[in-house]
């Protein structure tokens, strides 16, 4: 009894630990931040899951320096962009900028 006991606590401290690092505030390069929670990164895209269940998907290089920081170091590893990843990364950037442009004008 006291060996379940054991084992389930270890279960529920290790899912709190690793829920709490995964959760957080997350800014993308152009300085908007969400609340969410980081689910897997893959071939250069990072997904989050908001408080409200919508994912969201976002290139690591859109992330803000520090984001990006956190997420290779929950992954363990450095996440490298192909090419064609980095060049849309680029261009995301820029529509990104017009549009920000856009809305500020009257």
């Amino acid at each position: 009894m006291f060996l379940v006991k054991l084992i389930m606590g270890y279960i529920l401290v290790s899912a709190f630990l690793s829920t709490v690092s995964l959760a957080g505030t997350w800014t993308n390069a152009a300085g908007h931040s969400i609340e969410a929670e980081l689910v897997d990164c893959q071939n250069g895209l990072v997904e989050f899951k908001r408080a409200d269940g919508k994912k969201i998907s976002i290139s690591l290089q859109g992330l803000s320096k520090d984001s990006q920081k956190r997420v290779r170091e929950q992954f363990a590893k450095e996440v490298k962009l192909s090419p064609k990843e980095k060049a849309q990364c680029r261009i995301q950037k820029r529509l990104d900028s017009f549009k920000r442009r856009a809305e500020k004008r009257p």
